[in-house]
């Protein structure tokens, strides 16, 4: 949230922590760039690293993964999910397939993107 300009990846840990503790998950929450030093689509491109960061480094399947944001981090995730299924990402440097889509994407008070 924080309309791209304000806020942190600490400012969801009130509604993140008790949701990994109801489901059971582990949470990792971005710090992305803010304006108006930085413009979109610099924040796509933030969130297409940390994504393909758990598919490549973690070696996390994508089938367990879920997105969650909201207000402008919701409008993040709309666009990472639009950029994933418009112009597929090599899923790593050697060319090989495209970036799967996650399990889940849940958006509360997104912006319309």
């Amino acid at each position: 949230g924080g309309a791209y300009v304000s806020g942190s990846a600490e400012s969801c840990l009130p509604y993140l922590l008790p949701l990994t503790q109801y489901t059971n998950m582990s949470a990792v929450s971005v710090q992305y760039s803010l304006s108006p030093e930085v413009t979109l689509p610099q924040q796509v491109d933030e969130a297409l690293n940390v994504y393909t960061h758990l598919l490549n480094t973690l070696k996390m399947s994508a089938s367990k993964i879920v997105l969650v944001g909201d207000s402008a981090g919701a409008s993040l995730l709309l666009l990472l999910i639009q950029r994933l299924i418009r112009s597929p990402q090599s899923l790593d440097d050697a060319g090989g397939g495209s970036v799967p889509l996650p399990q889940c994407a849940v958006t509360m008070s997104s912006w319309d993107v």
